[in-house]
Order: structure tokens, then C-alpha cells, then sequence
């Protein structure tokens, strides 16, 4: 399971995703039909703000037939496009509900999120998620109604797994300039005449780094990324550094991998674990500190390209894992 920051379940609903549920529905033909569109949409910018957060994905609302006035007027639709994962269906729930119908298995949704509404839509509860396999078996057994309670539907967690596993970051791409989502670029020093204060006030700034970090420890590193991982009931600011060099003469890529603290929190916390994974699973290298640290990583390695590998950072019962190829 990726239990990486698990932001709360209950999505409040702000006025522009409101403003845009009215004009989607002020669109369509009959009150009852737009009465429908306003609950998709508001289901689909509740499910989006929860990925946003939850794992840092900028989802494109354009995507989907749900944001397309034409599909609303003629489909009852509130997908959601996670790029190199598929489609969702974001179902809407309203508050006294016990159970959902829910439409025939569409062959182009990998799941169903179930997005259940407060008396005011105010806010919005993710009880779950379906996957369309799942569904399928259920519809062919005992119908199109499930009630909310029902152990086939799972934790949102089922969802956040199918991401983590099918989203790598090309290697390749990251040594060209072109990052994945929520990466981005480590300043590079823009003068060898900049006062070397004004520098590291430059990149702790933007990265939101501790007042103790050296400039000149991170100024190789190609990328970072952050992360807010979820310990009891803490949430921990950290940030992912990623490093990569091409040698002359060789093809295979260089690798270096930090997790440093961040978020104006000086030190990692005790027992931080950051793992090297192959894209089997196979642990290769492994570092934890009994005592905090202001960063840990793990000894830069080399890989031909096309190898795939994974990073897990672990504190307690809770991880978050990024897979990469090289």
C-alpha cells in the first residue's frame, strides 16, 4: 500500500467549484437534468482537490467528457482523467443514502470513487472506491445496487495504489529538462559574482528549506519534489532531491537520491527510512538513522537506460514510493 499524505477524507467545497457546477447546469435542458450536472461536477472537483493534495497531481478537468457541455446534455458523466492511469467515474452520494446505483461498467473506467454530499453541498465524504472488474462481478451476481456499507467497496486507498504503481518517471526526460508532475527544477547558481548569502537565501526560499542547509551540498541535484507524508497524526513536510549525470563514454545514468528536511522544520525525524527498490520489488539499498537528521540519502548508483527502479520513503506504517526509469 502507498499511504503517502492521506489528507482527510472530507473535501470542503469552495465557491468557484459552486460557480462552475451553475454554469454547467444552467446549460442544460430541464431543472432535473441540471440538477444532476451540478452533482457531477462538484463530485469531480471534490475527487481532483483530493489527488491535488493527496498526491500532488495537477489533473486536467478538460480532459473528461464531464467538463464538455455537449457530453453533459446527453450522458450521465463524471469522469476523471489521471494521465498514464486512466479514467475514473466520480459517483455522487447524496446525504441520506444508503445505497448506490450505480450505471452499467463503462469499458473505459478503471473505478468508481463514491463521493457522498453534507445537507448544505458544502462538503463532500470519499467513502470509497470501486474497481470497474469488481463492479462487473457484483452487477452480474446481485445487480446495479450496492449499499454504502458493503465490503466491496474499498478504501480510497485501492485507488492511490493504482496510481503509484502505473505513474514512472522517465529519467530521460528529467536530463533533458522536462520533469514529471510535482518536480521541479533545483536553482542553479545564476552568477559567480552573487553574494553567496543572497544565494542560499535564493534556493532554501523556493524549496523551503531549513536555515541549516549548505548551498553547496544541493546545488548538483537535478530535481525535487514535495512531499507530505502522513505519522500518526502528524503530517511531515519532506522533500525528495533527485540527481542525475551522464558520463562521457558511458551510456548508463548516474543516480543520486536525498530526502531532506523541509517545510521550516530543521530535522528529519528519528528512524526516517529511505529505501532503493527494483522494479520487482527486490530491496538493493537501504538507510536509517536512529537519531535526526537534517537529510539522509542513499550512495549515488548507475543504470543502463531502460531499468526501472523505486524509491520508498517509510516512517512508522506509513510510506510514500516513487518509481523511476532510467
Amino acid at each position: 500500500m502507498h499511504d503517502c499524505y492521506r489528507s482527510d477524507l472530507k473535501i470542503d467545497l469552495d465557491r468557484i467549484a459552486h460557480a462552475t457546477a451553475a454554469k454547467f447546469a444552467a446549460e442544460q435542458r430541464s431543472i432535473s437534468k441540471g440538477r444532476s450536472v451540478y452533482l457531477n461536477t462538484l463530485a469531480v472537483c471534490a475527487v481532483r482537490q483530493y489527488l491535488s493534495v493527496t498526491c500532488q497531481l495537477d489533473l486536467d478537468l478538460n480532459c473528461g467528457d464531464s467538463w464538455q457541455i455537449g457530453m453533459q446534455s446527453i450522458m450521465n458523466v463524471a469522469d476523471l482523467v489521471i494521465p498514464n492511469v486512466g479514467k475514473i467515474e466520480c459517483l455522487p452520494v447524496l446525504p441520506t443514502a444508503t445505497e448506490i446505483t450505480i450505471p452499467a461498467a463503462l469499458e473505459d473506467r478503471i473505478g468508481y470513487v463514491i463521493v457522498q454530499f453534507s445537507e448544505q453541498l458544502t462538503s463532500v465524504e470519499l467513502l470509497g472506491f470501486i474497481d470497474s472488474a469488481q463492479l462487473r462481478l457484483h452487477q452480474q451476481s446481485a445487480g446495479a445496487a450496492i449499499a454504502l456499507n458493503s465490503v466491496e467497496i474499498q478504501s480510497i486507498d485501492r485507488l492511490l495504489d493504482l496510481i503509484y504503481d502505473n505513474q514512472v518517471y522517465n529519467l530521460q526526460e528529467f536530463l533533458a529538462g522536462i520533469l514529471g508532475t510535482g518536480w521541479e527544477p533545483i536553482l542553479q547558481q545564476r552568477s559567480a559574482q552573487i553574494d553567496a548569502t543572497e544565494r542560499e537565501f535564493a534556493l532554501r526560499n523556493p524549496l523551503n528549506l531549513a536555515n541549516n542547509t549548505n548551498y553547496d551540498s544541493i546545488r548538483d541535484f537535478t530535481a525535487s519534489k514535495m512531499i507530505n507524508l502522513r505519522a500518526n497524526i502528524a503530517t511531515i513536510p519532506l522533500l525528495m532531491m533527485i540527481g542525475l549525470s551522464v558520463e562521457p563514454d558511458d551510456s548508463r545514468v548516474k543516480v543520486r537520491i536525498r530526502i531532506h528536511a523541509a517545510g521550516g522544520v530543521p530535522m528529519l525525524p528519528p528512524h526516517l527510512k529511505l529505501t532503493l527498490q527494483a522494479e520487482n520489488g527486490q530491496f538493493l539499498s537501504e538507510i536509517q538513522y536512529p537519531e535526526a537528521m537534517n537529510f539522509i540519502q542513499i550512495q549515488s548508483f548507475k543504470l543502463h537506460p531502460g531499468t526501472q527502479f523505486k524509491i520508498r520513503v517509510t516512517l512508522d506504517n506509513s510510506s510514500f514510493t516513487e518509481s523511476f526509469i532510467a
